[in-house]
């Protein structure tokens, strides 16, 4: 009996220490909280645990905030990782299959309300790093629909304030860079008054090695500096209105004159044939330098390869009697 009362004394005496102090640690004679879990059993007997005592503990605190790896939560979950190991904090879905079911879900329960955030936050700025500097997720654009038509996906930065908004992609899927409101007819729209859009660029010989080419695809050549584009059977661009072709002149010894050309005479529809290798199709621009006051020039356009004719035309008055 003695034994019994003595039994019931020391179990009031810990309930009444356990009431009075608030605080139950498990494997824990030291709790630092409402609930302290020490994983490991390595923190003190009094005092607070270091770091590396605390990354094998679990506290709940008096408000309800859940730390795992430390024993002073900042918010509701509080998951410290000590190591840099590869998967620190896996989340394991069940097996769904095709079944589209999110493995987590954010949302934000206020009412209804254009303009408001459901936002998954990044920050890379040191340990004592307070917010997110980079914040993605979903803005609302109406304040009634639940079905996910008022809602867009949503990319900003912060520099210290308010996110500055770099990418909205919209319910239809039209993307805009550095706009809210990408143009309904363009699938990506970037907006800026400094800065503009650098393509791809690369030589003609970088340029024939892609393999397939599909009918549309564009870049800039950095060797005739002009922007291309393929539309499924050759390159075609503009530069100054016209795209050159790389071909050769085979014969000129033997071209073809008609029309007249005399001394002190202007020229008149006097035209020259040359015998052209064409080895690119495309536009062609042949100008030739003036020699005794005349010039022959013309273009046209290659739409085979082969030996071809092409016939330039003369301008200009001859100075002198002779060949040309």
């Amino acid at each position: 009996m003695r034994k019994s009362k003595q039994l019931l004394v020391l179990c009031l005496i810990i309930l009444k220490s356990v009431f009075l102090s608030a605080q139950v640690g498990i494997a824990n004679a030291n709790p630092q909280a409402t609930l302290h879990v020490d994983g490991a059993k390595d923190n003190p007997v009094t005092g607070v645990p270091n770091a590396s005592q605390a990354a094998n503990d679990a506290v709940v605190t008096k408000t309800g905030q859940l730390g795992v790896g430390t024993i002073s939560p900042e918010t509701k979950l509080h998951v410290v990782a000590q190591s840099g190991n590869a998967n620190r904090f896996s989340l394991i879905d069940a097996a769904i299959g095709t079944n589209q079911h999110v493995a987590l879900a954010l949302r934000n329960i206020s009412p209804l309300a254009t303009g408001n955030y459901s936002l998954l936050g990044f920050t890379n700025s040191g340990p004592t790093a307070g917010g997110a500097a980079w914040g993605m997720g979903t803005i609302r654009t109406g304040s009634t629909a639940t079905n996910g038509s008022e809602e867009e996906f949503y990319v900003g930065n912060s520099l210290g304030g308010l996110y500055n908004e770099r990418m909205r992609i919209n319910t239809q899927g039209n993307v805009g860079i550095n706009t809210p409101a990408p143009n309904p007819s363009a699938l990506l729209e970037l907006t800026s008054t400094t800065k503009g859009f650098l393509t791809t660029r690369m030589t003609t010989a970088q340029r024939d090695a892609i393999n397939p080419k599909p009918e549309g695809l564009l870049i800039y050549n950095l060797d005739i500096h002009c922007m291309q584009y393929w539309n499924a059977t050759k390159w075609v661009g503009d530069c100054n209105g016209s795209t050159p072709t790389n071909n050769t002149i085979t014969d000129c010894t033997n071209a073809g004159y008609s029309g007249t050309y005399q001394q002190g005479v202007a020229m008149n529809n006097s035209t020259i044939n040359i015998k052209v290798n064409v080895t690119q199709v495309g536009p062609w621009s042949i100008t030739s330098n003036t020699v005794n006051g005349v010039t022959f020039s013309g273009s046209g356009n290659f739409t085979t390869t082969g030996v071809q004719t092409v016939t330039v035309t003369g301008s200009g008055t001859p100075v002198n009697s002779g060949t040309f």
